[in-house]
């Protein structure tokens, strides 16, 4: 009989063979419905590719934009959520609005370095510039 402190083997215990077996188990299954219920023809990812993205009606086609950041009160945190907008380039814009005060509209975006017309044109159905 082994002491209760002794360290245990578990590298061949039912224990342990029993988990692996359930995890195998729920991957095959995970496997099996990806398949099954995937529609012939239909693309794996759930986003489109960026050639796919272009060819829309413009950058927020299909999608529902409810909340609206708003440039002369976000954090860089929340600037970060928008589209192309990474921690360097948040934290240029938090810089130029106190250097140079508040923007009067998301147009005034394009005077941050890195950001052009074409950047404030993606951003602009998720941006605001309340006075």
């Amino acid at each position: 009989m082994t002491p209760p402190d002794a360290e245990q083997d578990w590298s061949l215990s039912p224990a342990r063979t029993f988990a692996a077996g359930v995890l195998a188990g729920a991957g095959f299954i995970g496997l099996v419905w990806t398949v099954a219920t995937r529609q012939p023809g239909s693309a794996p990812r759930p986003w489109p590719t960026p050639t796919e993205a272009a060819a829309q009606e413009g950058p927020a086609a299909g999608l529902d934009v409810t909340v609206r950041v708003d440039v002369n009160a976000a954090t860089a945190a929340e600037l970060m959520l928008l589209p192309g907008i990474g921690p360097a380039l948040a934290g240029r814009i938090i810089a130029d609005r106190r250097e140079n005060g508040p923007f009067g509209s998301v147009d005034d975006l394009d005077r941050v370095s890195g950001i052009g017309v074409r950047t404030v044109e993606r951003l602009r159905p998720f941006v605001d510039a309340a006075p």
